[in-house]
């Protein structure tokens, strides 16, 4: 096993940094980078047999976000390893990361470790600071000791061992969609420069060429909040008002590994 492939649904960058850090654990010759985040690339990558894979999405209300697990389907796999990375900002994975665990079962992979990284919230601001600066250099090692536990797991299991081990998750798979928020969408503010970054960054292209975002697209990643250079955009509306206030107030909480 030479090489670790990455696959990640990641607009504000987190669930990137935090597969990185385990792929550093792994110490393998080659690093792929599969970024499921703006189009569906590489959908006809072949995954070698002598792959490992190590796949990770954001949790979106305790689910994967349904774009991301849209991309995911198009990855095949024939028996692979496969760890599976949830990463949430500080208040729960819910059953986002058994969903992303049988779902790449079922597309041909075999899971052979699991975790919970905690990401900064992408409603986290200068107002509402939710698990800020997040994933952190703690959390990095953290992700780094993993991916070495990983590799010594590998080394030292039989193949034939290794498929017959159940990984003990927590939560619940569903195939039924996600319970659905209000309709909300980020704005331009009035320093907007109508650069159009926030356009090039939107994972589902709901954000038009006069920078107006379509509620009914919208899935509040904010990606185009984080990326915009002008701080000219922003997501507003109460409930995500009332939400960001229990979330400010949570003690923050620490990466759950499981192999």
């Amino acid at each position: 096993m030479r090489r670790v492939v990455l696959i990640y649904f990641s607009p504000t960058h987190t669930t990137k940094r935090v597969l990185h850090g385990i792929a550093e654990g792994l110490n393998m010759e080659e690093v792929i980078d599969v970024d499921l985040t703006i189009v569906c690339q590489n959908t006809d990558l072949v995954i070698g047999e002598e792959d490992l894979v190590v796949v990770g999405t954001p949790v979106h209300f305790g689910r994967v976000p349904i774009a991301a697990m849209e991309r995911l389907k198009a990855i095949k796999g024939n028996g692979q390893p496969i760890v599976c990375v949830s990463v949430y900002g500080n208040h729960s994975f819910g059953n986002a990361l058994m969903e992303l665990t049988k779902t790449m079962e079922n597309q041909g992979f075999h899971p052979v470790a699991g975790a919970g990284f905690i990401g900064e919230h992408a409603w986290s601001n200068e107002k509402r600071e939710i698990a800020k600066g997040r994933p952190n250099l703690s959390d990095l090692m953290i992700a780094k000791d993993f991916g070495q536990k990983i590799m010594r797991k590998l080394q030292e299991t039989p193949i034939g061992t290794l498929k017959t081990q159940a990984l003990n998750l927590p939560g619940k798979f569903s195939e039924k969609a996600p319970i659905s928020m209000p309709k909300m969408a980020s704005r331009p503010k009035e320093n907007c420069t109508m650069c159009l970054k926030c356009v090039a960054v939107c994972p589902v292209g709901a954000i038009d060429q006069q920078a107006i975002c379509d509620s009914s697209k919208c899935i509040q990643c904010c990606a185009c909040v984080k990326e915009c250079p002008e701080n000219a955009r922003e997501l507003k509306h109460p409930v995500l008002s009332v939400l960001s206030f229990v979330l400010v107030r949570m003690k923050e909480k620490e990466p759950e590994l499981f192999l």
